[in-house]
């Protein structure tokens, strides 16, 4: 059977930074067809969402065969500006704004999100409970049940993709210390007030931490931090990524506090590198997280440092763990997933 000729692909990204700019360029590497990359570096979460649609589409230079977009803009709006209304236009949403904040709700970016999802001819959520949280949300904007229907309908699950070979190398793990990895945003949406808490009622000298993730300077719950554990903080602040696969392989366990996590792209990388998650029974861990090990890895509320402690005195136990999380993660590489997105492209022809 013969392949099909590859598609052109125009894959817009209006927030071109962290985990999206990984999305993209990782597909673009990966895909059979032919991506052209559109993308615009963020200028801030609301004025992205609001301002990036029209920019964008100011910048389009010819006509490709299906457009890509994350929902990081007015995607309706992109569509009808760059006179691209007749090509078919797949939507991947790595986050919503009905959900993203609950305390925040900002009606405006939430109705940008379902005028994109309305637009599409097909749309792609990363994770299952993502799907689920923004159509059990749209309610709220009271939006026709018909309208509601027809958008679920073109929806499905498509994981993020990440390219973990820039991972791979050595442990560097040593037995004289438990290292905890957070490589989170210190944002709120990530919780670090309740990692200090939990890391801050640990008296044993055994465990380390290594800090990671992009912060403000100064950031107080970082302090803190440095006043308990002093000399055994082995890293702390964004680690180059150079260096991050490395603060990956040291870690024994990878923690999460997060009140809103819509896939979990950190804990899968260091899962894969070995750290072991320990992460909040909710949210899409359960769904990240193979099921057989939900009992020893997902904690509730207020039990993070007493998980720890347990943790930490079963050495062993991480030891067994490590290669069926390092192959649970694998599902996610690109080396899987591309040909999944490439498929999608396809069907909207």
């Amino acid at each position: 059977m013969t392949a099909s000729p590859p598609l052109n692909v125009l894959l817009v990204e209006p927030w071109f930074a962290g985990s999206h700019q990984s999305w993209a360029e990782g597909y673009a590497a990966a895909s059979r067809h032919e991506i052209t990359l559109l993308t615009r570096s963020g200028e801030g979460w609301r004025s992205t969402l609001l301002h990036a649609g029209s920019k964008l589409a100011s910048r389009v230079e010819h006509e490709p065969a299906v457009v890509l977009a994350s929902a990081m803009m007015d995607a309706a709006r992109f569509r009808q500006e760059a006179g691209l209304e007749k090509v078919p236009l797949v939507l991947y949403m790595h986050e919503n704004q009905l959900t993203y904040d609950p305390d925040r709700f900002d009606h405006e970016l939430a109705m940008i999100n379902w005028r994109s999802v309305r637009s599409a001819d097909r749309v792609l959520f990363n994770s299952r409970f993502h799907l689920t949280d923004f159509f059990n949300a749209l309610p709220h904007l009271d939006i026709e049940p018909g309208s509601v229907a027809a958008a679920r309908d073109k929806s499905q699950v498509l994981p993020v993709g990440i390219d973990f070979s820039r991972l791979d190398g050595p442990s560097r793990r040593r037995a004289d210390r438990f290292t905890v990895l957070w490589n989170h945003r210190w944002e709120a949406d990530k919780d670090p007030a309740a990692f200090v808490e939990a890391l801050c009622a640990i008296t044993d000298d055994r465990f380390h931490l290594v800090l990671a993730g992009e912060r403000r300077p100064e950031d107080p719950h970082v302090g803190r931090l440095v006043d308990h554990f002093r000399s055994r903080i082995l890293h702390s602040g964004l680690a180059p990524e150079t260096q991050y696969a490395g603060l990956l392989r040291m870690s024994d366990v990878v923690v999460s506090t997060a009140r809103q996590e819509f896939f979990g792209v950190a804990v899968a990388e260091a899962a894969y590198c070995g750290a072991v998650p320990l992460v909040p029974n909710r949210l899409a861990y359960p769904e990240l997280i193979p099921e057989q090990f939900h009992p020893a890895l997902l904690y509730a509320d207020g039990e993070l440092a007493d998980r720890l402690l347990e943790t930490a005195d079963q050495p062993e136990t991480l030891v067994g763990m490590r290669p069926a999380l390092r192959a649970a993660m694998s599902r996610f590489d690109w080396s899987e997933q591309a040909s999944r997105y490439d498929d999608v492209v396809e069907a909207v022809i």
